[in-house]
Formats: C-alpha cells, structure tokens, sequence
C-alpha cells in the first residue's frame, strides 16, 4: 500500500506486507507477516512483533522510538530512526543500521552475522563478544573502542571510517581483510593485523609507531608490506624509513652501493620492478640509518 488514506489495519495473515506513506500510526496485535515486511515513511511510533517475518523486514523514516518482541530475521534493516535501544533478543543474520542518531548500544548478535552501522552520531557501545563475519563501522563518532573480535572464517571483514574516537584496536585482533578510511583517528594497529591481514586503506597512513612495534618486536616488515594494497606504499615506505633514520634521512640517493654483502644485514621486503629489477627493504649495517631503501638491477645496487 502506498499514498492510500488508510489509517488502520485489521489483524491480517499476509505472506509479505509492504507500507509507505499511509497514516498508519500503529499495527495490530494479530498481524502476522510470514515473510518480508516493509514499513517507509510511516508515522508509526512504536511496534511490537510476536513473531517476526522470517526474511526481510525493513523500516525506514519512521517515528518509530521502540521495537519490541523477539526477531528472528535473516535480514533486518532500520534506517532515519530516531531509536534509543533494540530488543535484546535480535537473532539477524544480516543486520543494517544506519541514521539512527539516538542509538547508544547494539544488543548481543548471533556468530557470523554482518553488521553494518553508519551515521549514528550518539552509538557508544558495540555488543560484547561478537563474532562477525563482516563488520562495517562508518559515521560513528562517539564510538571510542571496540569489543574482543573474533572474526568467523579466515576473510572474516573489518570496515573502519568516520570513527575520530577510536584510538586503537583491540590487541590480538586477527581479520582476513582490514579496510580503514578517512577520518580515523587511530594511533595504534595490532601486529596481528599488520603482519595477518590484507589492508586496504584510503587517505589513511598507517600510524609510525605501529610499523615501529613490528620492527622492534622483532616482526617481519616483508610479511606486512605484502599484505598491504595501496598505490603509495612505497612513499610511505620510505617516510618510515626516513623517521628510523638517526639522521632522519634514508642512506644515499640514486647511488651506487659499493659492497652490498657488507652493508646489508638482511632484506626485509622486496618487490620486482621489472625483468631482472628489484626494490628492497633492508637493514643496513655500519649506517646512520639502521634501514634502506635500495634497487638491484642485475649485479647492480644502488640507494633509493
């Protein structure tokens, strides 16, 4: 039903009921949707389910401030709400959120589900526990930390942007893909992330002193860079390095190194260039610099 002057229901066994723009301000206790239920742009203010529709239910632009009864939804979408809590029974496999400005809190979710929440300004708390198996978090800037994680299969997801508050991640957090975007506000990355999971990020720098903790805790900065997707890794490479650096600038430049086997401890990373062309992260031995940034074409090698 849409743009009908329909202002109630009766108590209806439907197989699927879809809403929009009717002046429907409440629906009836002995309404039972069996599958999708769709409500857009209702002044409903309050909505109570004894038994939810098994797919799909969706509310948007409602006046809708409570939700009541148990959901056991595979789909379950609520959006320009103005929503202060959830029931605390919410069984959804796949659950949205998104422009619910008085959402404070998320209640438990069941293992592997996929939640995404964007744009709500006041949501402070995620459910403890959870164990997503793909977790987008955009548009949340009273969110200050994170639950212990514990990501379902091995592509488990992490989505982070528009989150200022979050300064860190829970330590120990292991992900399949971690993907940050700006505004972020972290300072601090896991070294299980760094050297576990595939990182795509953009306009966002990995923090310095997280690529410090990898070096210093005696990590591999091969096994971070190769997980890393971005076009600048290598400008950030060589700013890392620079700031390792005592003089605060890499060894050399475009110049020949006159006896690698001497200078170079071990190669950290390395990338092919071209046939027969290399680039290299290694430490350096004998050097202001304790790392370098180097190329070797051939039996040739030179500072970067």
């Amino acid at each position: 039903l849409q743009h009908c002057p329909v202002t109630e229901l009766p108590p209806l066994h439907l197989r699927d009921l879809s809403l929009q723009h009717v002046d429907i301000e409440e629906l009836p206790e002995g309404l039972r949707v069996e599958e999708r239920l769709s409500l857009r742009s209702l002044p409903l203010t309050r909505l109570s389910l004894r038994a939810a529709p098994k797919n799909a239910l969706v509310i948007d632009d409602c006046l809708l401030e409570e939700l009541r009864g148990p959901l056991r939804v595979e789909r379950v979408q609520l959006s320009r709400l103005p929503l202060t809590g959830l029931p605390p029974h919410l069984d959804a496999r796949f659950l949205t959120i998104s422009g619910c400005h008085a959402l404070e809190t998320i209640p438990r979710l069941p293992p592997r589900c996929m939640l995404t929440v964007h744009d709500c300004e006041t949501l402070q708390t995620l459910p403890a526990e959870l164990q997503p198996h793909h977790l987008e978090l955009r548009g949340l800037p009273s969110l200050r930390e994170l639950p212990a994680l514990t990501f379902a299969g091995r592509w488990g997801t992490l989505h982070l942007a528009g989150c200022e508050e979050l300064r860190a991640l829970p330590e120990g957090l292991r992900c399949g893909i971690l993907r940050l975007s700006s505004p972020l506000g972290l300072e601090h990355l896991p070294t299980t992330l760094l050297q576990r999971a595939k990182i795509l990020w953009e306009d966002f720098e990995v923090p310095t002193q997280s690529l410090l903790d990898v070096v210093e805790g005696g990590g591999d900065l091969q096994a971070l860079f190769a997980a890393v997707e971005l076009a600048g890794v290598r400008e950030q490479c060589a700013s890392f390095l620079a700031e390792l650096g005592e003089s605060g600038e890499l060894a050399g430049a475009t110049t020949p190194v006159a006896n690698p086997e001497s200078s170079i401890a071990r190669v950290l990373w390395k990338q092919r260039q071209s046939w027969g062309q290399w680039t290299f992260v290694a430490e350096l031995r004998g050097s202001a610099a304790p790392f370098g940034l180097l190329t070797r074409y051939g039996e040739r090698w030179c500072w970067l």
